[in-house]
């Protein structure tokens, strides 16, 4: 669809014309109050600002999401339909050819909390080679309801864990939360017949296992006909003779090629036994793949191969171009080219766009020029050393550091402008020399988490975003450093630009199952009422898009507690955190967000307060003025919750529940009538939307709505806007259908 028709009414050229890549928000343009007191920001405004606060929300998803890209090239599969922020897209549309790259698409290894995506479970099964424990360990899972799984890091743990639940599980697979507590585990809640996955418990969780502990989860656990297991680490301090009974070592042993070409099947699209992948059984693809069994490396390796294999598959690509390519990717010969890059200007220039790649050339020589001061202020040099201004040309350069530039896009202040970017030629340096810089020069990490911090506080909001991001990546194995030097002083800053940063650097440090239960503590420790409101705000914005998605169910507890003692800027940040959830790309959360809604503004709850009741209906009231749904089957561009409403019983009921409750609050019911106008003019622009619309109003009546307030509201709009008229009446057959059968 045009850009044009996701623009709503009024919204200026300047507007049309801008994008994430470039526009920040207004309240970016000087920090929150230099006193240091909480802004008193008005939680209503944004309900009727014209889509603005839902384009700022959407621009920084999509920073955020882009700031994270250049880590996590494999993607990750959508779910179906098209969310909005207003008009800002956040996901991407189902369809097309997933397979077209050289880059690995197949399951990452990597699940987040909750239920595991069906999408997942078969991409699984579909790409699955069972190594020889897979059978062994599913007859221990099939009689046992608990199992350790303990198996070698690169091996295939998690895939063979969630392949053997998914085989002996009649209901759905789950991931238990990164804190969870055997010992404390409420096995009442889990779903009956499901299978449950426990990913790397912390040391001192498994050093206290007894086998009473094991004996009484398992009864609790056969009571529901679950299946549980715990993945574990080599050197984790088990007791293999007390413990031998659950315990199951996952040694090494897999059909190498019958991986690689299930993956590479995968990739083209054919079956594993079509002709399209006789090109495997030529004996220079043979030689590779049998070079390559011999060095037992990890899976994620394997899958890679299959990866750039496909390429010749499709005639794009000769075997040898993949052996160099493959084979450039070992340590000893990664190490050798950094080497080469001998200068100083060469190695800033490396270690910047391994920070900013596919940025605008200009801003990758701008940080590299920073990184180059520092390192020069380090090396006290008698005499300034001027740049050689006709020394090594770009193209020489950017030859040896493995990277080309292209032309692409930035948006400025007045609108697109062509630009040359850079980006390495292979997709993983940005990570490898980041990670290979931090291991092997002891010396130079100061001077690089310096050099972040300076990025951090970077005039455009992509550079920021990337700086942070780098730092959590360098927090996969200098967490604690990292904690101290950076998120603490970021998280609590009274810019709400350096916040933002810490929710770029935490995305990455979630996704390690060892970082996630420090990570998910540290937030529940910034989100306690003693804490300045900086870092309550920045734990509370965390627990969306940044490391919310990754443990939705405990993110949507945390967000409650915030929610029940939350004022000013604390309203809006929970909001906002709660659509992020409500659009998360990777899993439909958006029952579980309806529910969780529903129980904070649950009048008769006794757990409940009037503060989180509010909470709860600026919530959903943001959700159904702030996310738009680009329809299936062409049906164009819905708002959101009204879209969701019109698909299952079960949403119409969780939506005409919270809006009933909207309209029924003091000081609230407003906002809610003003809520039910937009989709009034909605549906007069699209008479499609007069059904669902019609269909809600209703169950709102049914549900106990005052009848005669909803049509004296109608009317006054009928009278008011004379186009409404017959849209209008055509909603109050609806309503008086349900309220009077005659």
């Amino acid at each position: 669809m045009p850009d044009a028709d996701l623009r709503s009414e009024g919204d200026s050229a300047k507007e049309n014309a801008e994008s994430s890549q470039g526009r920040e928000p207004e309240t970016e343009k000087k920090p929150e109050n230099a006193d240091g007191a909480e802004p008193d920001e008005d939680p209503d405004r944004r309900l009727t600002d014209g889509g603005t606060s839902a384009r700022d929300l959407g621009d920084l998803v999509d920073a955020l999401t882009q700031a994270l890209s250049p880590h996590m090239r494999s993607g990750s599969m959508s779910m179906s339909g098209n969310f909005f922020f207003s008009e800002t897209k956040i996901r991407d549309a189902v369809g097309g050819d997933k397979y077209t790259s050289a880059q690995a698409t197949a399951f990452s290894g990597r699940v987040d909390s909750g239920r595991v995506p069906g999408q997942v479970l078969d991409e699984i099964k579909a790409t699955f080679v069972p190594p020889d424990c897979h059978e062994p360990l599913v007859r221990l899972v099939e009689t046992r309801h608990v199992v350790l799984l303990r198996a070698r890091s690169g091996l295939g743990s998690t895939t063979n864990a969630l392949r053997s639940l998914d085989r002996l599980c009649p209901g759905e697979v789950w991931k238990l939360n990164p804190e969870v507590r055997l010992g404390s585990l409420a096995v009442e809640h889990l779903q009956e017949d499901s299978g449950y996955l426990a990913e790397l418990l912390e040391p001192e969780q498994v050093a206290g296992l007894r086998p009473f502990h094991l004996e009484r989860l398992a009864d609790s656990l056969a009571e529901r006909r679950c299946k549980l297991v715990i993945t574990l680490d080599p050197d984790s301090p088990v007791s293999d003779g007390v413990l031998s009974e659950w315990l199951f070592d996952a040694a090494p042993g897999l059909d190498v090629r019958q991986f690689v070409l299930r993956h590479a099947a995968r990739h083209l699209g054919v079956a594993p036994e079509g002709e399209e992948l006789a090109f495997l059984q030529g004996n220079e693809v043979r030689e590779l793949i049998e070079e390559v069994a011999a060095d037992a490396l990890p899976i994620r390796r394997l899958a890679d191969l299959a990866a750039l294999l496909s390429l010749v598959g499709r005639g794009t690509a000769e075997v040898a171009d993949v052996r160099n390519r493959f084979l450039a990717d070992s340590d000893d010969l990664f190490r050798d080219w950094f080497d080469r890059q001998r200068t100083t200007e060469q190695r800033t220039l490396v270690i910047a766009l391994a920070v900013l790649d596919e940025m605008p050339e200009h801003v990758v020589s701008r940080a590299a020029g920073l990184l180059a001061d520092r390192i020069r202020a380090v090396e006290s040099h008698d005499e300034p050393q001027l740049p050689d201004l006709f020394g090594e040309s770009r193209r020489a350069k950017l030859r040896t550091a493995g990277a080309c530039s292209y032309g692409s896009t930035e948006v400025g202040p007045y609108g697109p402008s062509r630009v040359q970017s850079l980006r390495f030629l292979d997709d993983r340096s940005p990570g490898r020399i980041l990670r290979h810089v931090w291991q092997e020069y002891a010396g130079f990490r100061p001077l690089l988490v310096d050099w972040l911090k300076e990025l951090a506080h970077d005039a455009d909001r992509r550079v920021r975003l990337r700086a942070g991001t780098a730092s959590g990546l360098i927090a996969l194995s200098a967490f604690e450093q990292i904690r101290r030097e950076c998120l603490l002083g970021w998280a609590g800053d009274l810019d709400v630009r350096q916040r933002e940063v810490a929710l770029g650097a935490l995305q990455l440090p979630i996704r390690d199952p060892r970082l996630a239960p420090l990570i998910s503590r540290m937030i529940a420790d910034w989100s306690r009422p003693d804490k300045p409101w900086p870092m309550r705000w920045t734990a509370t914005r965390a627990l969306g898009a940044s490391v919310g998605r990754a443990m939705p169910a405990r993110a949507l507890r945390l967000l409650r507690g915030l929610a029940a003692d939350a004022s000013g800027s604390g309203i809006n940040a929970v909001s906002d955190s709660v659509a992020e959830l409500f659009v998360d790309p990777e899993k439909d959360l958006t029952g579980l967000v309806l529910d969780q809604l529903l129980g904070w503004t649950d009048p008769e709850a006794t757990n409940g307060s009037p503060r989180l009741r509010k909470a709860g209906i600026r919530a959903f009231l943001w959700l159904c003025s702030g996310i738009r749904i680009e329809a299936p089957e062409g049906q164009g561009v819905w708002p959101g919750v009204l879209w969701l409403a019109s698909q299952e019983d079960q949403h119409l009921e969780q939506v005409s529940t919270l809006l009933r409750r909207a309209l029924d609050t003091p000081h609230l019911f407003r906002r809610g009538y003003d809520l039910l106008l937009v989709w009034v003019r909605a549906a007069r622009r699209d008479p499609l939307l007069r059904k669902p619309l019609g269909l809600l109003l209703s169950s709102l009546v049914t549900a106990g709505t005052d009848a005669g307030t909803l049509r004296r509201y109608l009317a006054d709009w009928r009278a008011e806007e004379p186009s409404l008229a017959e849209t209008i009446t055509v909603l109050l057959v609806f309503a008086d259908g349900k309220a009077n059968p005659k």
